[in-house]
């Protein structure tokens, strides 16, 4: 959307960057909490990061690597 307005008018992605930045720097609205994997995630999704970090985790048996 906003390559189709800098698309018809020039600058017009610059601005509205910068006035985003101004307008959080004046504490119009906060950045969102960074999100770990497994908060407020549903149960399923939080099970299947935590078997992909056991996975990672484990060694790996790889001859000839």
């Amino acid at each position: 959307m906003l390559n189709q307005l800098e698309a018809a008018s020039p600058g017009a992605k610059l601005q509205f960057y910068v006035q985003f930045l101004k307008a959080r720097s004046e504490g119009f609205f906060d950045a969102p909490p960074a999100v770990r994997a497994a908060d407020d995630a549903p149960p399923d999704d939080a099970e299947t990061f935590a078997e992909l970090q056991a996975r990672a985790a484990e060694k790996v048996d790889a001859p000839g690597l």
